[in-house]
């Protein structure tokens, strides 16, 4: 009994796919180094919803390690702005401090302190007129640098604070970091006007202004005129481009008064979006949405809604890339003007899978898809599956439109078509003769890897069916790329939307490879700081040797610039042939590194006693030289050897 246990557990291995390797990366994706200024963005902490405690500290660790020239956040730091709470997320906040990384904020309707028996977050909107107070605020962050607090400013962050400033932290204010303008808005009052009245410092103010529009129009002009970028920070959007469908039923159209005509806030999206465009304004960075969203108000201003940083997910429905609930942060470059801004997941450490191919061809394509698992435990709305590839969500249909097929699929059947497809593989696999309980035990250990193997693509493919009228442009990517560890074995393929910023030579947005030379190659792929890899090889024909011949030639003198054969391959299969000349045990010239195929006629390597010395080709030195040749396949590696003498150049 115990050896047909251990036979079937053996089997299970067997037909499972092969183990991936996880780890922190040394070079994330999006890179955290390149031209011009890094920032990040991010709202709706809610360190206290049921998963906060959890996702907002890895928020601000994964963000923190690209230690960006400044941390932008949109608001909502926990449910009520009690000095406990404000104090609680300013802890877990100040493990930016040690790196080094600035952080300003900006304020929600959770963070003013909502009057008696009014609800957490609601005053405003169910109280017309009588607001939150802003005085837990302003004290709790009093400490902080100016201009979001009163202590002296981060090194490199203006303005200064002049004599003529309030005590207390601010709700409203700008800050300049190189070239970009940071202009915070207080809308934490289900609108901006109405918040006027209790700000931080309060109006009229030092410049002359009566008002937050007019405190934006003053700023932005003038950013604009100065030729820096300039961006917004506030809490509510002014259009919400969710599906309504299936929204949590208190957040529908969450926008400043949501969109009610009677409310005194509504107007303020229009106002709002008239003024960044009348003054130029690069970009406007959100919350009060609680997933990943983004869209193009008047004059086509980008506005980001970044509401994943650990508030509960604002769903009773699906989850994932092609719904825009999921968590993470924003990424945001400015060199010269132009804005690159890239959405990044969290994850669970290891949390990343690779789905596809363990063996691929020479010549034949393979496609790898990734899924992450994102560090949510209570809330119903778990992203336990979040699909590391653009968007692409599927559009209602009228009556339905996928027949009895389509519904056994959206009702979730497709999850058992894997098991089905290695119930049947583990049948067609079993020879006739073999004896009825060892074909039993192949049964049952092919059905139980598909199970596995079903896990986290089962879920995803579940939530892409789910139609929404989320428009495609409304739904952020997550970040990843994808990668070979030997582009000689297993090569990406370009794809029309592979991003510009990738090495062309190893990497790939979409994960689609070609095999090229018979090896073994890593395919990994990279989402912020974490990333897997997975072993792929590449098979040779098993019936057939790889090399015919491989020598490395008798060279008794070479002189430079004359050039002499030192190498000649002759290849049965396709295989890695790599020619070095080495001296004292360093690499001085690469002749030849390349998938190579084989031919009538035997591959020639020559040299012409040159060697790479301070970044150019020079004559060699007299003396000694090592010429190294290695084929490499899937196979046994053939190496050869030999010592060649260079002599003095002529003249």
């Amino acid at each position: 009994m115990r050896r047909g246990l251990l036979s079937i557990l053996l089997l299970a291995l067997a037909c499972a796919p092969p183990a991936a390797s996880a780890a922190v990366a040394t070079e994330p994706w999006p890179p955290a180094t390149g031209p011009g200024q890094l920032f990040v963005h991010y709202g709706e902490e809610h360190f206290n919803d049921d998963d906060g405690s959890t996702l907002f500290p890895k928020v601000v660790q994964e963000s923190g390690r690209y230690r960006p020239e400044l941390v932008t956040t949109s608001g909502d730091k926990g449910n009520d702005g009690t000095v406990d709470q404000l104090t609680s997320w300013k802890t877990i906040m100040s493990a930016y401090d040690p790196l080094g990384v600035p952080y300003l904020a900006g304020i929600g309707n959770h963070d003013r302190q909502t009057p008696p028996g009014v609800p957490p977050g609601t005053a405003g909107l169910l109280t017309p007129g009588v607001q939150g107070s802003l005085t837990n605020y302003r004290q709790v962050f009093a400490d902080r640098p100016f201009p979001f607090g009163d202590a002296p400013n981060y090194e490199g962050i203006g303005p200064a604070r002049s004599a003529a400033d309030s005590a207390g932290a601010s709700s409203h204010y700008f800050a300049d970091v190189g070239k970009v303008r940071w202009i915070f808005l207080d809308n934490s009052c289900w609108g901006i006007a109405d918040c006027d009245g209790a700000q931080s410092p309060p109006f009229p103010d030092e410049q002359g202004n009566t008002s937050q529009l007019g405190f934006l129009e003053r700023n932005a002009a003038a950013a604009r005129d100065a030729g820096m970028t300039a961006f917004v920070v506030m809490h509510m959007p002014t259009r919400d481009p969710r599906d309504q469908s299936y929204i949590d039923p208190t957040t529908f159209t969450h926008v400043m008064g949501k969109n009610n005509p009677a409310a005194s806030g509504t107007p303020d999206n229009e106002r709002f979006e008239a003024v960044s465009e009348r003054t130029g304004v690069d970009g406007v960075f959100l919350g009060h949405i609680k997933g990943q969203f983004l869209y193009r108000g008047r004059g086509d201003v980008p506005y980001y809604i970044d509401g994943g940083a650990g508030g509960e997910l604002y769903t009773e429905g699906p989850v994932g890339t092609d719904h825009g609930y999921w968590h993470g942060f924003r990424l945001v470059r400015v060199n010269g003007g132009e804005v690159t801004t890239d959405t990044v997941p969290i994850f669970v450490p290891g949390g990343i899978r690779i789905e596809g191919a363990d063996s691929v061809r020479p010549a034949k394509r393979s496609l790898y898809t990734a899924f992450g698992r994102q560090p949510v435990i209570n809330d119903p709305a778990k992203v336990e599956a979040l699909e590391l590839r653009d968007p692409d969500p599927v559009r209602p249909v009228e009556g339905g439109g996928m027949g009895a097929v389509g519904g056994f699929v959206r009702d979730g059947g497709w999850a058992f078509v894997p098991v089905i497809a290695l119930m049947l593989g583990g049948l067609l696999l079993t020879p006739i003769p073999m004896p009825r309980p060892r074909r039993r035990a192949v049964l049952m250990a092919c059905t139980a890897a598909g199970a596995c193997v079903v896990g986290t693509a089962s879920i995803s493919l579940a939530q892409q069916s789910e139609p929404t009228t989320t428009p495609l442009e409304s739904l952020p990517e997550p970040a990843r790329i994808f990668a070979t560890t030997d582009p000689l074995v297993l090569a990406p393929v370009a794809s029309g939307t592979d991003d510009p910023r990738r090495d062309p030579r190893t990497q790939t947005e979409d994960g689609l490879f070609e095999g090229r030379c018979p090896g073994t190659a890593g395919v990994s792929v990279t989402s912020g700081f974490e990333t897997t890899t997975r072993s792929v090889t590449v098979p040779s024909r098993p019936d057939q040797r790889i090399v015919r011949s491989a020598r490395v030639a008798k060279v008794r003198a070479l002189r430079a610039p004359k050039r002499r054969t030192v190498a000649r391959i002759k290849l049965v299969q396709p295989a890695v042939v790599r020619v070095l000349v080495r001296r004292r045990g360093r690499t001085v010239r690469t002749l030849r590194q390349a998938c190579v195929q084989p031919g009538s006629r035997a591959l020639r390597v020559a040299w012409n006693g040159r060697v790479m010395r301070k970044g150019r080709l020079r004559a060699a030195r007299p003396g000694r030289y090592r010429i190294d040749l290695l084929v490499r396949s899937d196979r046994k590696p053939v190496k050869r050897s030999r010592t060649v003498r260079v002599l003095r150049k002529r003249g």
